[in-house]
């Protein structure tokens, strides 16, 4: 029962209840949201206590029925990672009797996109039918419908992967596809146009958490911040972050010739630059910007940046 108007708290609810279902039975009482039946603080044990040992299981061991009473639990971590599923039974709000009075407790956290949320039994997982996991928890995924009317249905494969990442494989290649610089309000145009609303916080949080996974990297040009898109390496994950370091890295020699302008830079100048790698790498970076065709080497041995210009309908450098 959800309340339209102030509700009966405590003992009174109880006797309540027992007038209504004098003569008739039922085989469920669901309580939503607790706050509101509960005579005293969620906070302190003895008034939790109180409603769910001394008033709810009384009330329905007497009418041989079972109860889901809606719980709130504090707003989730920044992350949206949710909580520790070892700790997730005392997730509510307030007392631990919301956890230790139940017979079961499950908890719903929203995970990294806002229409997947993942269903994490707490306490009794064994008696669901559910399979556990790989890490020993009873947890599965569901989805709100993202349009039309609203329900509740079980979460594809596609939709597990952008809960767990934040967006799907196939949506993230169509968001940062190529390896076009990207501005914020870009990449939160291109999220929105996929169904992905984010707020600005988690947005950040999100492209973050890429930069530190080596999917994306983040760098300055003229005077904002941009990202790129990562090509990973195929094989291990070492390689794969190999490359993302390369990748800011890459960027980073771009931006000095960038900054020399006209008049170029030669390998000298870049070494003085103080960049946070040594000589290898620096031209190891040359090396992959020039085969990019986005920097060029004049005949001074100074390096330039390479502005793409069409000439007799074939795709040639001006080199500035």
């Amino acid at each position: 029962m959800s309340p339209r108007k102030r509700a009966h708290q405590g003992q009174a609810l109880f006797e309540f209840l027992t007038g209504i279902f004098e003569n008739f039975s039922f085989d469920l009482l669901i309580l939503n949201p607790a706050f509101a039946f509960v005579d005293g603080s969620v906070n302190d044990s003895a008034s939790v206590g109180d409603f769910l040992r001394s008033h709810l299981h009384e009330f329905l061991r007497a009418k041989n029925a079972a109860a889901i009473v809606i719980h709130h639990v504090p707003n989730p971590p920044k992350s949206g990672k949710g909580r520790a599923s070892d700790t997730t039974m005392y997730a509510g709000h307030g007392s631990a009797e919301w956890a230790n009075a139940p017979r079961a407790s499950m908890t719903v956290n929203r995970t990294l996109v806002p229409w997947v949320f993942a269903f994490d039994i707490g306490k009794r997982g064994s008696y669901s039918g559910w399979d556990v996991d790989a890490e020993g928890y009873y947890i599965r995924y569901f989805t709100h419908t993202r349009e039309g009317d609203m329900f509740w249905a079980p979460a594809s494969e596609r939709d597990i992967a952008a809960a767990r990442m934040g967006v799907s494989r196939d949506d993230f290649a169509s968001i940062f596809w190529g390896d076009v610089p990207l501005t914020f309000d870009n990449i939160q145009a291109r999220f929105s146009h996929f169904g992905y609303n984010y707020t600005d916080d988690q947005l950040s949080e999100l492209l973050a958490k890429f930069v530190e996974e080596g999917r994306l990297i983040e760098v300055e040009e003229g005077g904002e911040t941009v990202w790129r898109p990562v090509k990973k390496a195929k094989g291990t994950t070492q390689e794969a972050r190999r490359e993302a370091a390369y990748a800011t890295r890459i960027e980073e020699v771009y931006l000095a010739i960038k900054e020399a302008g006209t008049t170029g830079i030669n390998v000298n100048g870049l070494r003085k630059r103080g960049f946070a790698f040594g000589n290898s790498v620096l031209d190891e970076c040359l090396k992959r910007l020039t085969e990019a065709g986005r920097i060029a080497k004049r005949i001074d041995g100074r390096y330039v940046v390479a502005v793409p210009a069409l000439q007799n309908n074939t795709h040639t450098h001006v080199y500035l």
